[in-house]
């Protein structure tokens, strides 16, 4: 099985729910409450193609990391990255752009994929997730930061699910995407959704949602009209 792919930089996101209920105060009155509670932090990846360049990677990490503080207002997803958890998987290997980010920053990654990385810059496409979705929305403004500040190009896609996200890695209508981390595991070990019985997307060279090139080309002109 060939594994396409490498890691780029994890990230936690923090999912928030609108806890509703009535609230009965000391008279006897009855009033709505609403609260906002934070009930489930889901851990995502970001996964690169492995002909990505090596240079491309390395700005594309640089820009999310280094002006993360800065770009809060932006949206609020920049606040909970961290170097450290960015850096700490070990089930599958880092880009080699990202491992050199990360080293030079003082955290050493348990594995650096060999072989890739050895190619030239080029445009790249970033699928992301739901339009009304927040990986989507966080998405798209890191590809827009990217590409106006460090030089490199990066459009942000919509995205149909961490499945089909992968798939669009192997078909190459995707050259970065977001991915939840248990799904990655199982893509690159070939397991589960992604197992050896004809189910797998690393077996088959079709798009799961009929979702290729043709909505890629018709994205980026959204996205850059």
């Amino acid at each position: 099985m060939k594994k396409f792919f490498a890691l780029v930089l994890a990230l936690v996101m923090a999912l928030s729910l609108v806890a509703c209920g009535d609230k009965k105060d000391d008279s006897g009155d009855v009033t709505a409450e609403h609260t906002d509670t934070t009930t489930v932090a889901v851990g995502a990846v970001i996964l690169a193609r492995d002909d990505v360049s090596s240079d491309d990677v390395y700005k594309f990490v640089a820009d999310i990391f280094d002006n993360a503080a800065s770009l809060t207002s932006s949206h609020a997803k920049y606040g909970e990255l961290s170097l450290e958890y960015g850096a700490s998987i070990t089930s599958v290997p880092y880009h080699p752009g990202a491992a050199k980010y990360f080293a030079e920053k003082g955290f050493e990654v348990a594995a650096v994929k060999d072989g890739a990385g050895n190619t030239d810059s080029r445009n790249l496409r970033f699928v992301t997730g739901g339009e009304s979705g927040t990986y989507y929305a966080f998405g798209s403004v890191i590809a827009q930061h990217a590409t106006n500040n460090a030089g490199v190009n990066v459009v942000g896609l919509v995205g149909n699910g961490s499945q089909a996200n992968v798939q669009e890695l192997v078909d190459g209508t995707a050259d970065f995407a977001f991915c939840q981390s248990d799904v990655m595991a199982y893509a690159y070990n070939g397991t589960r959704l992604f197992d050896r019985q004809g189910r797998g997307l690393l077996h088959c060279g079709r798009p799961v949602h009929g979702a290729g090139a043709d909505r890629h080309h018709q994205r980026q002109h959204q996205d850059r009209g």
